[in-house]
């Protein structure tokens, strides 16, 4: 019966990864906010896990780069003193993103907590849609450049919680909040097919250097299942970007993860 309903769970977990997928094309790429969870001082929270892209294969970019790249979403989290942590992750899509938060955490009750962190996150970020110049009329554009973000990131949530009819399984369960700020520079190049009467070629119409400012809002929900340590765990958010329309952005962005969590508050 246990072993059922981890395999059913995980299941679902996978499901509800490859719902969340679009096919668009994007710029930006936002991170899945990792909660902690903290609930005492010497905790160490590490996850290793992939994106939500390479377990759903959607085709958000051109699928010969996704063939040629590594997928990965990793973190680590101290718990520095009873109410302060810190946190490093790093995560790649089609573009490296690294990140350090620093911020207070306070247990709630037995079972809960609540954190609040204060984040700065660099990400390297490309728009290639070169698949789409073989078309006749069509007028390309490419971007290289990188997005900064400064943000501010609350959770609430259990890290582990036992049901009383089993002993061995037990489940986490968090969600999230993040506002910031994002800063994206590029470089953008223009590109036009051109016909002479016979044959046709691509060529450069245009280029240069923008700057766009962005305020970004996420909206996090954390769930997982497994034993007192060990945990599988799916994150997913939603992210709402207010500002100039472009660059383009990717809304939802999750991530299927393996979770070690030591040690454990005495219950």
């Amino acid at each position: 019966m246990k072993k059922r309903l981890f395999t059913l769970t995980t299941t679902a977990m996978v499901m509800l990864g490859a719902l969340l997928s679009t096919g668009c094309s994007s710029y930006y790429f936002p991170q899945m906010g990792r909660m902690p969870l903290h609930t005492q001082q010497g905790e160490l929270v590490a996850e290793v896990g992939i994106p939500q892209i390479a377990v759903s294969g959607a085709a958000v970019v051109d699928q010969r780069r996704i063939a040629s790249n590594i997928f990965y979403q990793a973190s680590c989290s101290y718990a520095v003193t009873d109410h302060l942590a810190v946190q490093l992750s790093s995560r790649n899509i089609m573009d490296p993103r690294h990140q350090v938060m620093v911020g207070w955490y306070n247990p709630l009750s037995e079972h809960a907590t609540f954190e609040v962190y204060g984040g700065y996150a660099y990400q390297k970020c490309s728009y290639v849609n070169d698949a789409m110049i073989d078309v006749e009329g069509y007028s390309d554009h490419r971007l290289q450049g990188n997005a900064q973000t400064v943000f501010v990131q609350g959770d609430i949530g259990f890290p582990s919680y036992k049901p009383a009819w089993s002993n061995r399984i037990e489940f986490t369960a968090g969600a999230g909040l993040r506002a910031g700020g994002v800063l994206m520079n590029y470089h953008r190049y223009d590109y036009e097919r051109v016909y002479d009467g016979t044959s046709s070629s691509v060529v450069m119409t245009g280029e240069g250097d923008y700057s766009t400012k962005m305020f970004e809002l996420q909206l996090m929900v954390q769930l997982g299942v497994g034993g007192p340590r060990w945990k599988m765990e799916i994150g997913a958010c939603y992210s709402l970007m207010l500002g100039p329309g472009w660059p383009t952005t990717y809304p939802f962005s999750t991530n299927l993860s393996v979770t070690y969590r030591i040690p454990l508050l005495n219950k």
